[in-house]
């Protein structure tokens, strides 16, 4: 077997992210409600809004992110940016 390029092991990298990613964000979502309600103290209403949120934020960002990658922009220094937020970083 023929050793992968590094362009097919980005992919797989970035798809290994992803699907790592929807499993974690699906297994916290059973805890989401009581954590919410219990947890934080606040009203049952306000649970709805996490999943609201939750949906919109990512949606929001992707679209403004794909229109900048479609109008040419680099999208390294995006993924730069968002690497350095302070909950990522590792100090």
């Amino acid at each position: 077997m023929a050793p992968s390029s590094p362009v097919a092991r980005t992919k797989r990298a970035i798809l290994f992210c992803l699907f790592m990613g929807a499993i974690f964000t699906a297994s916290v979502i059973p805890f989401r409600g009581s954590f919410v309600v219990e947890g934080l103290g606040e009203d049952p209403w306000t649970f709805r809004l996490s999943p609201i949120l939750s949906a919109l934020v990512p949606i929001l960002v992707n679209r403004a992110f794909g229109e900048r990658v479609d109008r040419g922009a680099r999208p390294y220094p995006h993924i730069l940016i968002a690497d350095q937020w302070p909950w990522t970083s590792d100090r």
